[in-house]
């Protein structure tokens, strides 16, 4: 790939083969962060989730089970904890910038093909509105960024050039996509 945090990124994710398939990321040596919805919202604390790892040949092989650690079915977040240490994660941070590019990290399907991709979008602030029952909801705003099926649940990132490299200053945090 060439890129260095791009390459630490995708070493951070595995496919969540929860209710709705998705893709989910280290945060630590055995934690995952996904969104709630990859898991199943109605999925129980202690429930085995099967994850997988995307090699470097493009298969993807099928790793042990994680277990859900916690469930926060309202912020659409699950956690889970796996057996095996993963050497490789990206801490959360929720510090973006209007303006700032993203980098989202996923596994689309596009017809039969399955694909470990990315994206990247620039941040534009935040929107309110009222939901359906009348609560005051508000959601980030992204720009030129594609979107799809397969990218819930994973990292989704600043990216940041400075003197032409990658995260020169140290930044590394991600957020939930």
């Amino acid at each position: 790939m060439g890129d260095s945090h791009i390459e630490h990124l995708r070493a951070c994710c595995v496919r969540v083969m929860g209710k709705n398939p998705g893709c989910g990321f280290f945060v630590g040596p055995k934690l995952i962060v996904t969104s709630a919805h990859v898991v199943g919202r109605d999925v129980d604390e202690g429930a085995a989730i099967e994850i997988r790892r995307w090699e470097s040949n493009g298969f993807c092989t099928i790793e042990r089970s994680a277990t859900v650690l916690a469930m926060f079915a309202d912020d659409d977040l699950a956690l889970l904890e796996t057996a095996v240490e993963n050497s490789v994660f990206s801490p959360l941070d929720e510090e973006v910038h209007i303006g700032d590019t993203l980098v989202g990290i996923g596994f689309p399907k596009r017809g039969n093909r399955e694909k470990f991709d990315q994206f990247s979008a620039t941040y534009e602030g935040q929107t309110q509105f009222l939901d359906v029952s009348g609560q005051a909801v508000t959601e980030s705003k992204f720009k030129a960024g594609q979107v799809e099926p397969g990218f819930s649940g994973g990292p989704f990132s600043r990216y940041l050039i400075l003197d032409f490299s990658p995260l020169a200053s140290g930044e590394t945090g991600s957020s939930i996509l």
